[in-house]
């Protein structure tokens, strides 16, 4: 089986960006993208269609998706109301369980969108579960609470050392137990802990919503604890996933790149201040080593 790679996404620029930039040394590769469409909102199934035309990627919607998984969680009180209207990012949390119980692949990689997929990551499907560390995460003390309600068979005081964090814009994982993420991810939609911590957000912010909180990484710290809870030696991307990239200012100008990671993911909240930064650079980079980017095929 091909090695898969699931991109949720609500974005045709970093759509159109991830694809132009894909596997710029066109090595040899057993990848097989699939690209998330959210078509909840404003953008058409068509505009996604015209976005990823393309013979290397895939395409579903994220509908189709939730209409293959509903039926596991129609009963949780909070399941409609998050995914759907109060945090649709949370569709994260069901990718694995749509690969498993609808498509049948066992092993997959979740990627996020604002990323750029320089290289292929098929060397790291040797292992069951890859995630890359996020020593920056922090849960607050009412998100503590929040978890340590939800999951009271997880140690959530010693999950939030930063040792245990995790990103969840790049997670391998492998279906080897569908009863116990299931039950994890049944869990955070019948919290009713979390749904006010959502809904004290949206209330603090509407109409004027501005900059990032630590409410909106709520599916972040769904994977990064259920993860620890598995209790497994996890490997990690390390320097094959870089989210370590900043804006560059006046004095501190941002180095050309000697070499170039698999994935670099743009974490910051001025995305396209960052696309506009770097993608010059990897011009610059693949020029000077004699490589020509891919472009939409």
């Amino acid at each position: 089986m091909k090695n898969v790679v699931f991109i949720p996404t609500s974005n045709l620029y970093r759509v159109r960006t991830l694809i132009k930039y894909y596997n710029v040394h066109n090595l040899p590769t057993s990848q097989r993208v699939i690209f998330i469409a959210d078509d909840r909102g404003t953008i058409s199934k068509q505009d996604y269609a015209d976005a990823v035309n393309d013979s290397r990627f895939e395409l579903i919607y994220t509908s189709d998706m939730l209409a293959g998984v509903n039926e596991l969680f129609a009963d949780c009180p909070y399941y409609d109301v998050i995914i759907n209207d109060m945090y649709k990012v949370s569709v994260k949390m069901v990718v694995f369980i749509y690969a498993s119980h609808v498509l049948g692949i066992k092993k997959s990689l979740m990627l996020d969108d604002d990323i750029l997929f320089l290289k292929p990551l098929d060397d790291w499907f040797t292992h069951d579960y890859v995630v890359k560390s996020d020593r920056l995460s922090w849960m607050p003390d009412v998100h503590v609470k929040a978890f340590q309600l939800a999951y009271p068979h997880v140690d959530i005081v010693e999950f939030n050392h930063p040792d245990h964090h995790i990103n969840s814009g790049s997670i391998i994982y492998t279906m080897k137990d569908d009863d116990r993420l299931v039950a994890d991810v049944r869990a955070f939609f019948s919290s009713d802990e979390i749904y006010h911590i959502l809904v004290n957000r949206l209330n603090k912010n509407k109409g004027h919503r501005k900059g990032w909180s630590y409410d909106w990484t709520l599916e972040q710290f769904f994977y990064g604890v259920h993860i620890y809870s598995l209790g497994l030696e996890i490997a990690q991307f390390k320097s094959a996933v870089s989210i370590e990239m900043k804006l560059p200012k006046e004095d501190r100008p941002i180095k050309p790149f000697k070499k170039i990671p698999n994935v670099i993911h743009f974490i910051q909240m001025k995305k396209q201040l960052m696309y506009d930064a770097y993608l010059p650079l990897i011009d610059s980079y693949l020029e000077s080593n004699n490589y020509n980017n891919n472009k939409t095929k």
